[in-house]
């Protein structure tokens, strides 16, 4: 019945503009508040933005004594927002808000929707879950976070496509993969600074970087969200 397919591929073409979209939307943001949003010294200080101030932590006051922002700012216990910081803040809460959405839909699949096709004779929801899973721990090496937790699943499914033959992990032990690894990805996050996600990230060199300093951590972090919001696209028209 090819005018089902037909429409299922309109579907898939419809949702994977929409997830670029939601991603571009994102880079949107970005754009506005580096070039309409600054004020003096970095302050983010329109109506609009109050939300985004927050009670400080030890590491903020220091930075803003050091920089000498906020006088006023630091009586209220209120500690300003640079461009660079609130640039990293959407990133990290558009990985989250991704994030949280593939988790529900992957931790309700039963067995049966697990070998499901994202169409005929190709990947099945479990190898993507699995190549999700793999390309997330990457990330650990990619941005310097430290060692990979699962280099081994690199072989099955990133070097192998799916339906070789090659014997995939039981769902169980796939979504404790998956959940290690993201709550450790998570933690990393926290830990960098707004200044270092804007450091090169070690899939290339120094010179590289020199040349073009966007190819950044953060950069990563966004085409990785966006990665997972594609195949998220997939899985979820898998299953209508």
């Amino acid at each position: 019945m090819p005018h089902k397919h037909g429409a299922r591929k309109d579907r898939f073409a419809i949702f994977a503009v929409m997830a670029k979209t939601a991603v571009g939307n994102v880079l949107i943001v970005i754009s506005v508040v580096r070039a309409n949003i600054l004020r003096p010294h970095g302050l983010l200080t329109t109506p609009f933005w109050e939300e985004l101030w927050r009670s400080p932590s030890r590491d903020d006051r220091r930075e803003c004594a050091k920089d000498g922002h906020g006088s006023k700012e630091r009586k209220k216990g209120l500690i300003p927002v640079t461009a660079d910081k609130l640039s990293v803040q959407v990133a990290i809460k558009s990985w989250r808000l991704i994030l949280e959405r593939a988790n529900k839909t992957l931790s309700n699949l039963t067995d049966d929707q697990l070998l499901k096709e994202v169409a005929p004779e190709r990947n099945r929801l479990i190898y993507l879950w699995g190549h999700l899973t793999a390309i997330h721990d990457a990330m650990f090496s990619i941005l310097g976070l430290g060692e990979r937790l699962h280099p081994e699943l690199d072989a099955i499914f990133v070097s192998s496509p799916d339906g070789t033959g090659t014997q995939l992990p039981p769902a169980g032990e796939l979504k404790q993969y998956w959940d290690e690894v993201n709550a450790k990805l998570l933690s990393q996050f926290a830990a960098l600074s707004a200044g270092e996600w804007l450091q090169r990230h070690y899939a290339m060199s120094e010179e590289d970087y020199a040349k073009d300093p966007t190819r950044n951590r953060l950069a990563v972090l966004l085409s990785r969200t966006n990665h997972m919001s594609y195949h998220l696209g997939q899985i979820t028209l898998a299953l209508k």
